[in-house]
């Protein structure tokens, strides 16, 4: 028995087998983890020995366990936490720094910083469908990044909602969820940024557990197109007084909704990109945010994408670099030009002809579809020669 009433973290190494499948595991939902460290109390048991509270492993460590394992050795599990924990004679304890157990944090734990080798996806509704035609966010994590292979792929879809409901076209809305699906993973996404929800809330309180299970559909594909999720809170929405209407209520179902985000993430140990209470907290600016409530403005724009960036690269940028980055005329050009090569890709304008209903009038011209990856190609290796010619001011 090891009393650690002080809450110092304690590090506990179990010394058991099988250490690569656990390692696999560890962002599993706690059901799971449950399920497996039963398995283990079993394994114990067999052997006649003191077996670890495993109950109590778990629902102190939900948080910080599966987010701070470390593998100095293979087939050594170790975690931190705090408390009273009865060991077997298999665990060494020994006591660790509260602050240096941070730092050892296993690299899920920053999971939100963008890396250079990343592909980021994002899909969502109108904001993140109108970004393509701005560039300033792309060209902040281009300068950062685009040295090596970075990408970013733009699938918003205004109107779209959990469901992909927007993506149907003329068909049924489970159609536009596996369109989603597709059109995501034909990007092969190692990072995709999931902004939904501000459409959602318009249904109010009732409809909340309808998007909390939309959302984690959605979550569980993404993740099986090998993409990262990382979530994002929508911005609130904007009271501009008469002749629009008061927006208080729409506020207050939107804010059920973000916390249904940040609770679902918290639960499956995912990134959330908050940007809800970042604006929030944000001093009123001289000009409005939104074009009419909700739609953001060029003002709203700029706001959103630099937080937006410096969340993800997890690093704050000076007025003076973003304004140079707001100033780059010939890097927003190019960016918005890449972005429009992919939408005419992955959404061409008379898809009915070429894909749908009518293709029997067009459908030979589809050939000409893939012919855009090239332009896009090229595109996305000027950007970043552009991007990273930029010197920081």
């Amino acid at each position: 028995m090891v009393d650690e009433s002080d809450s110092k973290y304690t590090r506990i190494f179990l010394s058991i087998g099988g250490g690569q499948a656990l390692r696999k595991t560890i962002i599993k939902p706690r059901a799971r983890r449950m399920k497996l460290f039963s398995r283990i109390v079993q394994a114990y048991r067999s052997k006649s020995t003191t077996v670890i509270d495993v109950r109590w492993i778990v629902d102190r460590l939900s948080v910080i366990l599966l987010g701070s394992l470390l593998w100095p050795i293979d087939q050594t599990l170790v975690a931190e936490t705090s408390g009273i924990v009865s060991v077997p004679a298999l665990v060494l304890l020994e006591p660790v720094d509260p602050a240096k157990a941070q730092d050892e944090q296993d690299p899920q734990s920053k999971s939100e910083y963008l890396q250079p080798q990343d592909r980021l996806t994002l899909i969502g509704g109108a904001m993140i469908e109108r970004l393509q035609t701005d560039g300033r966010l792309e060209a902040a994590l281009y300068q950062s990044l685009g040295s090596s292979s970075f990408q970013i792929r733009n699938l918003g879809w205004s109107g779209d909602d959990v469901g992909g409901t927007a993506r149907a076209v003329f068909g049924q809305p489970s159609d536009g969820f596996e369109r989603l699906k597709s059109d995501l993973k034909f990007t092969q996404p190692t990072v995709v940024l999931v902004a939904y929800g501000a459409n959602e809330s318009f249904a109010g309180a009732g409809g909340l557990e309808k998007f909390r299970v939309g959302l984690g559909r959605l979550l569980d594909m993404v993740q099986e197109t090998g993409g990262r999720p990382v979530l994002l809170t929508p911005p609130p929405f904007e009271d501009l007084g008469p002749p629009l209407p008061s927006m208080q209520v729409a506020n207050e179902n939107l804010g059920l909704y973000c916390q249904a985000i940040r609770e679902l993430a918290a639960q499956r140990n995912l990134a959330v990109l908050d940007l809800h209470s970042r604006i929030s907290a944000a001093p009123k600016p001289a000009q409005a945010r939104t074009e009419n409530g909700v739609h953001l403005s060029q003002t709203g724009t700029a706001e959103v994408s630099r937080i937006m960036a410096e969340e993800l690269l997890g690093k704050k940028s000076t007025d003076a670099q973003w304004m140079q980055l707001s100033n780059s005329g010939d890097l927003l050009a190019k960016i918005r030009k890449k972005n429009e090569w992919y939408f005419h890709r992955y959404r061409p304008q008379n898809e009915t002809y070429l894909f749908l209903f009518r293709k029997h009038e067009q459908g030979n011209n589809a050939v000409e579809i893939p012919k855009f990856d090239e332009l896009v190609q090229n595109a996305e290796q000027e950007i970043r020669r552009t991007a990273t010619g930029l010197v920081p001011k």
